[in-house]
């Protein structure tokens, strides 16, 4: 039962831990760098408006909420067989 309860502990944090690194690589696809081509022949509050009207904003985006759903959904499904072992 110990090896269980050990990899029960182990296997919600790397996968949270794999759902953070997601998480930050999706911000990186909002950033200003990541803006090439939009806006461009404008001013640099045109180009932001362009990006946002396209790809929307970050905290809205489908793609990070549904990280953000898993990492919750784990992180308790983790708590929950944790609790069912001990």
């Amino acid at each position: 039962m110990c090896v269980w309860i050990g990899a029960v502990r182990d296997w919600p944090e790397a996968v949270v831990s794999l759902d953070h690194e997601v998480y930050e690589d999706a911000r990186k696809e909002f950033s200003l760098s990541a803006m090439t081509g939009f806006g461009a022949d404008g001013e640099r509050q045109d180009k932001e408006n362009d990006f946002q009207h396209v790809r929307g904003d970050f905290d809205g985006n489908p793609f990070v909420k549904e990280v953000l759903d898993h990492i919750e959904r784990k992180t308790r499904l983790g708590e929950e067989l944790l609790g069912s072992l001990q």
